[in-house]
């Protein structure tokens, strides 16, 4: 599906599965749905998320594993990314900063957890996948850890034993696992000059006898990109001058509100419809001259009088949020698609063999409250979609 070589996935982190026998339920009643739909006879390339129970489950169980490669091959899903960015349980109610725990720096919690996820991918993508990657987060959150002494040379540390390890996986094994680091707005690298700021400053920790540009990477997110304001293409081309591998591409889409200020039915849209959500939804503000001036790390501050004075004070113009709204034109916000659509146009062009992963894992909130919600129509409209980009 799309062009020759381009590999166009779904992120299943979009099911609320924490456990392994949910996760089982994913594979064998709704994935091969979306199958169907979407893919007709092909395979269908997947990300998986694992949660720390999960994880926990398939090392306790020695045929799990086994049990859970044979499934993916009989329901012919082609698993080539793991998302390991939320241990925790993803759609919990009131989720917020928590999705970003544990943390790099602050103890072994996230690399355990990391490497854990590294030998499950390589034991479990299929032959026909060399280079599976996982995406994790770029740092921790600036607001709570920006003056913490250090956090910087304990992140890489961290990072270099998690390439340590990879490095070993790959002698052991054969398989390349390529760690993502992930930007989002809020986080201590959430803009690509910060990503390759830490990489030049650290990469000869991180590299030591291993080479880090095999095994670390950036999982680069349309989405987070878009909500700092910055243009994908040159983006995208910064990291690959800096001889920074982009492991994988997440497509997805924020809103954008032009004129915020005197917008009263958009932002009471989002009032009603997105302020009470599980998820962080980083809002990001530009004046008239382009110019970031204003950030929240949450949305239903923004939507307060006092919100609103700090947004006209800093004379914003233009607000994107962190929200991943579905690839698909109309709806009730108006987005940033037309922008994700060029970028992905072009960098497969140039760039064929790079992981798409289309991650919209919003589509519970989006539909709740009506009955029994069926996700798999949304989902293959979305894939439909986005497959059109590529047929030129």
């Amino acid at each position: 599906m799309g062009r020759q070589g381009t590999s166009i996935g779904y992120s299943l982190n979009v099911f609320p599965d924490e456990s392994l026998e949910e996760l089982r339920h994913t594979l064998r009643h709704r994935a091969p749905h979306i199958r169907r739909e979407a893919y007709h006879d092909r395979e269908f390339p997947v990300e998986l998320r694992f949660s720390q129970r999960m994880v926990e489950e398939l090392r306790a169980q020695p045929t799990a594993v086994a049990e859970l490669r044979d499934t993916l091959h009989d329901e012919g899903l082609r698993l080539v990314a793991l998302n390991a960015f939320v241990p925790v349980s993803f759609h919990q109610p009131n989720l917020k900063e928590r999705v970003y725990l544990p943390t790099w720096h602050e103890n072994d919690e996230r690399l355990r957890y990391t490497c854990d996820c590294a030998d499950l991918l390589a034991a479990l993508a299929p032959p026909e996948v060399k280079e599976p990657t996982l995406s994790v987060p770029a740092g921790a959150l600036k607001r709570d850890f920006a003056d913490a002494p250090g956090i910087h040379e304990q992140t890489a540390a961290s990072l270099r034993r998690c390439v340590q390890h990879c490095a070993e996986l790959e002698r052991r094994t054969g398989r390349r696992v390529t760690v993502g680091l992930e930007p989002e707005p809020g986080l201590a690298y959430e803009r690509t000059s910060e990503v390759i700021e830490f990489f030049a400053k650290f990469r000869p920790t991180l590299d030591g006898e291993t080479g880090s540009g095999r095994y670390l990477g950036v999982n680069f997110d349309t989405c987070h990109q878009l909500v700092k304001f910055e243009d994908l293409a040159q983006s995208a081309t910064a990291l690959q001058a800096a001889g920074i591998q982009i492991a994988k591409i997440h497509i997805s889409n924020c809103i954008e509100i032009e004129k915020p200020l005197v917008a009263p039915e958009l932002l009471e849209t989002l009032r009603r419809r997105y302020a009470k959500s599980k998820f962080l939804h980083q809002t990001c503000g530009v004046n008239a001259a382009g110019q970031p001036v204003y950030f929240s790390l949450d949305l239903p501050p923004i939507l307060t009088p006092e919100g609103l004075r700090s947004m006209a004070h800093a004379g914003v113009e233009k607000l994107r949020i962190h929200y991943h709204m579905p690839l698909l034109p109309g709806g009730a916000m108006p987005t940033t698609l037309a922008e994700v659509e060029s970028f992905v146009r072009h960098f497969t062009k140039a760039n064929p063999k790079v992981p798409l992963v289309i991650e919209t894992y919003t589509w519970l909130e989006m539909v709740a409250g009506s009955g029994t919600p069926d996700l798999i129509p949304n989902i293959a409209d979305e894939i439909h979609h986005v497959s059109g980009w590529l047929a030129g």
